[in-house]
Protein backbone atom coordinates (compact mmCIF):
# COMPACT_ATOMS: atom_id res chain seq x y z
CA UNK A 1 0.00 0.00 0.00
CA UNK A 2 2.50 2.60 1.09
CA UNK A 3 4.15 4.27 4.03
CA UNK A 4 2.11 6.77 5.95
CA UNK A 5 2.98 8.81 8.99
CA UNK A 6 1.10 11.29 11.12
CA UNK A 7 -1.60 11.26 13.71
CA UNK A 8 -5.36 11.37 13.75
CA UNK A 9 -7.40 12.49 16.69
CA UNK A 10 -11.13 12.14 17.10
CA UNK A 11 -13.31 14.17 19.40
CA UNK A 12 -16.80 12.89 20.14
CA UNK A 13 -19.85 13.72 22.18
CA UNK A 14 -22.49 11.24 23.30
CA UNK A 15 -26.01 12.47 23.90
CA UNK A 16 -28.49 10.76 26.16
CA UNK A 17 -32.15 11.66 26.44
CA UNK A 18 -34.04 10.88 29.65
CA UNK A 19 -37.69 11.78 30.39
CA UNK A 20 -37.83 15.18 28.68
CA UNK A 21 -34.41 16.10 30.12
CA UNK A 22 -31.43 16.52 27.86
CA UNK A 23 -28.15 15.44 29.42
CA UNK A 24 -24.80 15.40 27.70
CA UNK A 25 -21.99 12.93 28.31
CA UNK A 26 -18.74 13.94 26.70
CA UNK A 27 -15.16 12.75 26.41
CA UNK A 28 -14.04 16.19 27.61
CA UNK A 29 -15.15 18.47 30.39
CA UNK A 30 -15.78 21.50 28.20
CA UNK A 31 -18.72 23.51 29.51
CA UNK A 32 -18.30 26.19 26.84
CA UNK A 33 -19.91 23.89 24.24
CA UNK A 34 -23.64 24.46 23.63
CA UNK A 35 -26.05 21.55 24.00
CA UNK A 36 -26.33 20.23 20.45
CA UNK A 37 -29.28 17.89 20.88
CA UNK A 38 -31.65 18.63 17.98
CA UNK A 39 -35.10 19.93 18.72
CA UNK A 40 -37.58 17.13 17.99
CA UNK A 41 -40.56 19.51 18.12
CA UNK A 42 -42.29 17.51 20.85
CA UNK A 43 -43.43 20.56 22.76
CA UNK A 44 -44.71 22.79 19.98
CA UNK A 45 -44.87 21.15 16.57
CA UNK A 46 -44.65 17.86 14.79
CA UNK A 47 -42.37 15.01 15.74
CA UNK A 48 -40.08 13.46 13.18
CA UNK A 49 -42.02 11.19 10.78
CA UNK A 50 -45.30 11.90 12.61
CA UNK A 51 -48.43 11.18 10.55
CA UNK A 52 -51.62 13.11 11.22
CA UNK A 53 -54.91 14.03 9.54
CA UNK A 54 -55.59 17.75 9.38
CA UNK A 55 -58.94 19.56 9.35
CA UNK A 56 -59.39 19.57 5.55
CA UNK A 57 -59.04 15.77 5.45
CA UNK A 58 -55.48 15.60 4.16
CA UNK A 59 -53.18 13.02 5.70
CA UNK A 60 -49.69 14.40 6.10
CA UNK A 61 -46.35 13.16 7.30
CA UNK A 62 -43.55 15.22 8.84
CA UNK A 63 -40.05 14.95 7.40
CA UNK A 64 -37.16 13.20 9.13
CA UNK A 65 -36.11 16.49 10.69
CA UNK A 66 -39.69 17.54 11.42
CA UNK A 67 -39.29 20.81 9.53
CA UNK A 68 -41.38 20.12 6.40
CA UNK A 69 -44.42 18.09 5.31
CA UNK A 70 -45.36 15.45 2.78
CA UNK A 71 -48.93 14.95 1.65
CA UNK A 72 -49.68 11.22 1.69
CA UNK A 73 -53.46 11.26 1.11
CA UNK A 74 -56.25 13.68 0.22
CA UNK A 75 -60.02 13.52 0.39
CA UNK A 76 -62.09 12.22 -2.52
CA UNK A 77 -64.00 15.33 -3.55
CA UNK A 78 -64.53 17.28 -6.78
CA UNK A 79 -61.92 19.99 -6.20
CA UNK A 80 -58.69 19.80 -4.18
CA UNK A 81 -56.41 22.70 -3.26
CA UNK A 82 -52.88 22.05 -2.02
CA UNK A 83 -51.20 25.15 -0.57
CA UNK A 84 -47.47 25.76 -0.29
CA UNK A 85 -47.60 25.84 3.53
CA UNK A 86 -49.75 24.30 6.26
CA UNK A 87 -50.13 25.63 9.79
CA UNK A 88 -50.18 22.94 12.50
CA UNK A 89 -50.06 23.47 16.25
CA UNK A 90 -49.12 27.12 15.88
CA UNK A 91 -46.25 26.52 13.49
CA UNK A 92 -46.16 26.92 9.70
CA UNK A 93 -44.56 24.10 7.70
CA UNK A 94 -43.70 24.08 3.98
CA UNK A 95 -45.22 21.32 1.86
CA UNK A 96 -42.21 19.81 0.09
CA UNK A 97 -43.52 16.50 -1.23
CA UNK A 98 -46.62 14.84 -2.64
CA UNK A 99 -46.39 11.10 -2.13
CA UNK A 100 -47.48 7.99 -4.00
CA UNK A 101 -51.26 7.74 -4.52
CA UNK A 102 -51.77 10.95 -2.54
CA UNK A 103 -54.40 12.30 -4.93
CA UNK A 104 -56.73 9.41 -5.75
CA UNK A 105 -60.45 9.01 -6.16
CA UNK A 106 -63.18 8.82 -8.80
CA UNK A 107 -64.74 12.16 -7.84
CA UNK A 108 -61.59 14.28 -8.25
CA UNK A 109 -61.92 16.61 -11.26
CA UNK A 110 -59.73 19.65 -10.46
CA UNK A 111 -56.49 19.89 -8.47
CA UNK A 112 -54.88 23.24 -7.65
CA UNK A 113 -51.28 23.01 -6.48
CA UNK A 114 -49.21 25.89 -5.14
CA UNK A 115 -45.80 24.41 -5.97
CA UNK A 116 -43.69 27.18 -4.45
CA UNK A 117 -42.08 24.90 -1.82
CA UNK A 118 -42.52 21.54 -3.56
CA UNK A 119 -39.33 19.60 -4.20
CA UNK A 120 -40.61 16.09 -5.01
CA UNK A 121 -43.79 14.75 -6.55
CA UNK A 122 -44.10 11.00 -6.89
CA UNK A 123 -44.76 9.81 -10.44
CA UNK A 124 -47.82 7.92 -9.14
CA UNK A 125 -49.19 10.82 -7.07
CA UNK A 126 -52.40 10.98 -9.13
CA UNK A 127 -52.80 7.22 -9.55
CA UNK A 128 -56.48 6.32 -9.35
CA UNK A 129 -57.75 9.79 -10.30
CA UNK A 130 -59.17 8.56 -13.62
CA UNK A 131 -61.65 11.45 -13.98
CA UNK A 132 -59.06 14.19 -13.46
CA UNK A 133 -59.86 17.04 -15.88
CA UNK A 134 -57.65 19.95 -14.89
CA UNK A 135 -54.50 20.59 -12.86
CA UNK A 136 -53.72 24.20 -11.96
CA UNK A 137 -50.08 24.87 -11.07
CA UNK A 138 -49.21 28.06 -9.17
CA UNK A 139 -45.99 29.56 -7.87
CA UNK A 140 -43.51 28.08 -10.37
CA UNK A 141 -42.65 28.58 -14.01
CA UNK A 142 -43.77 26.26 -16.76
CA UNK A 143 -40.19 25.12 -17.39
CA UNK A 144 -39.31 24.30 -13.79
CA UNK A 145 -38.40 20.76 -12.78
CA UNK A 146 -41.30 20.43 -10.33
CA UNK A 147 -43.85 21.66 -12.90
CA UNK A 148 -42.63 18.99 -15.32
CA UNK A 149 -42.93 16.34 -12.58
CA UNK A 150 -46.51 17.42 -11.83
CA UNK A 151 -47.44 17.29 -15.53
CA UNK A 152 -45.87 13.86 -15.95
CA UNK A 153 -47.69 12.46 -12.90
CA UNK A 154 -51.04 13.97 -13.98
CA UNK A 155 -50.71 12.69 -17.55
CA UNK A 156 -49.97 9.24 -16.17
CA UNK A 157 -53.37 9.24 -14.43
CA UNK A 158 -55.32 10.73 -17.36
CA UNK A 159 -53.76 11.50 -20.72
CA UNK A 160 -56.41 14.12 -21.56
CA UNK A 161 -55.87 16.27 -18.46
CA UNK A 162 -55.55 20.04 -19.04
CA UNK A 163 -52.62 21.78 -17.37
CA UNK A 164 -53.04 25.47 -16.45
CA UNK A 165 -50.22 27.67 -15.12
CA UNK A 166 -51.00 30.74 -13.00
Amino acid sequence: MGNYSGSWSVQFTIYEKNDNENTTISNEDNNNQPNLIPDDHTSNGLKCNEKITISNGFKIKASLRGDSLSIIATVNKKSIKISSTIKIRGRTYPVTEIGKKAITGKRIRTVTINAKNLRIINKNAFKGAKNLDKVIIKGVSKRSKIAKQIVKAAKKANKKVRIVYK
